[in-house]
């Protein structure tokens, strides 16, 4: 008979988790695919636990359950994200993984520097580890055609990408995000900005040559976290301008808008309606992003044999998931005190308070 594979999600209970990872893995673990552990610091609220190959961990409660977990073809970690390294740990270094598996991080690799380079040092680390960024998987629709036509396009003059959310924090996300924005949202930009550079040329994200220009925070009324609700970030790397605008409270709908100016051409892709545009000297090439991008991602892995080399097209390896954590470090670090705004406010209302700081709140 053979043996069913073993997936593990950590922080299973958390709002994404939720919302993503988990509801998948169930259904695949129903199917007879995988076995799943469902791993978190607390017992689940369901009423009726799952069956099935389905194994709930509370993993404060019961370390030595959390322990005897072995033989682990994937783990999937979906923890706030000073937890990431951590976790990436106990997996490496008690040996429970299987000679073929993998630790898949979401995005950001960790919220420190220092724990990720601590991590790093451990043996297997970089081989084993993946970094995943949720909004990869979203854009290969688009990533495939800029590929194969190259010298359609040209080189890429500017970037801008906004990931703008009309709804405030929920108060079940103000620990996760807590540190603010800038380490939450920015590192979807970054890795955006990385696959597509990889359409015209082998590029190797660095933070040594990624220059931040300005950087402008901002925090609506009453925000129940710690750091900003918003930001302006103009960075340039290899004569790129990059500017973008992240937030939460900010207008009445959402809006997450890339654009990018090519030599020969221009990219509109709006992740709101899944839609992209491609203007060439040729004329336009309309297309639609990738749906369903998390079930299309644990498909990749799961149901196929999975493909290292082949999947990291499609995600992060540790060193392009390390440089990222550092960009972030450095913008944080460069970030004023945040400005406040009302809640829903427009985005120019929110960049003229920028502009006129005197302006009454």
């Amino acid at each position: 008979m053979t043996r069913k594979e073993k997936a593990v999600l950590e922080g299973y209970l958390g709002d994404w988790a939720q919302k993503s990872y988990f509801k998948a893995l169930v259904e695949k673990a129903r199917q007879e695919k995988i076995e799943l552990y469902a791993v978190d610091v607390k017992s689940p609220p369901f009423a009726e636990p799952y069956k099935n190959g389905i194994y709930f961990v509370d993993k404060k409660l019961d370390v030595t359950q959390y322990d005897t977990i072995d033989n682990v073809d994937y783990v999937f970690t979906a923890a706030p994200h000073e937890f990431h390294c951590a976790i990436a740990e106990h997996w490496l270094k008690k040996g429970k993984l299987n000679k073929n598996g993998q630790i898949f991080i979401e995005k950001p690799l960790d919220s420190s520097v220092s724990n990720i380079e601590k991590l790093e040092t451990i043996k297997g680390a970089k081989e084993k580890i993946i970094a995943i960024d949720h909004y990869i998987p979203k854009i290969l629709p688009l990533i495939k055609e800029l590929e194969e036509n190259k010298k359609r396009y040209g080189k890429i003059l500017k970037m801008r990408f906004n990931i703008l959310e009309s709804d405030p924090i929920l108060e079940s996300r103000r620990k996760t995000l807590d540190e603010g924005l800038i380490l939450d949202i920015y590192p979807h930009i970054l890795a955006i900005f990385t696959k597509i550079m990889n359409t015209q040329n082998k590029f190797q994200l660095k933070a040594s040559t990624f220059e931040i220009l300005d950087v402008y925070t901002g925090k609506y009324e009453l925000a129940p976290i710690t750091g900003e609700t918003f930001a302006h970030i103009v960075a340039r790397i290899e004569e790129i301008g990059i500017e973008n605008y992240i937030g939460k409270a900010v207008g009445a709908g959402d809006s997450k808008i890339l654009k990018i100016l090519f030599e020969k051409g221009s990219l509109m892709a709006d992740f709101v309606s899944g839609q992209f545009l491609l203007r060439t000297e040729d004329g336009e090439i309309p297309g639609h992003l990738q749906k369903r991008h998390i079930s299309f991602l644990l498909d990749d892995i799961i149901d196929r044999e999975f493909r290292r080399d082949e999947f990291l097209s499609k995600s992060l390896d540790f060193d392009e998931a390390f440089e990222i954590v550092k960009i972030i470090s450095i913008i944080r670090e460069k970030s004023n005190i945040p400005m406040e705004y009302k809640k829903f406010s427009p985005l120019d209302d929110i960049l003229m308070k920028f502009n006129n700081p005197e302006m009454t709140k």
